[in-house]
């Protein structure tokens, strides 16, 4: 049986954060399970959180794509380029089928 030593909470300033999904991964190459939030929409907008050691995350600004128009994107996440660091991809499905990829640098 496993059990849970609960940390205290961590908050990001900024408000608003509906409609965002929340997603997992190594994006920094450390071995450590990373945060990633995602929102499309009007925009697509990006805020990570790397992972800390100890249980805590050093929470990087957002990060935006130009382009306009991101309703109905899924954002998934996945090695994309065989690098070890978990890549972004974003697909949309309806009259044609067009994917966006954000590679982890």
């Amino acid at each position: 049986m496993s059990t849970f030593s609960f940390l205290p909470a961590q908050d990001r300033p900024e408000g608003g954060w509906n409609g965002y999904k929340t997603l997992t991964g190594d994006v920094n190459g450390d071995g450590l399970t990373d945060l990633i939030w995602n929102q499309t929409g009007d925009i697509n907008r990006t805020y990570v959180g790397l992972s800390s050691r100890n249980g805590t995350f050093t929470f990087l600004g957002a990060q935006d794509r130009p382009e306009g128009g991101w309703n109905g994107y899924k954002t998934l996440t996945g090695d994309v380029n065989g690098d070890g660091l978990t890549d972004l991809i974003w697909n949309q499905t309806g009259d044609i089928n067009r994917t966006y990829v954000g590679l982890a640098i």
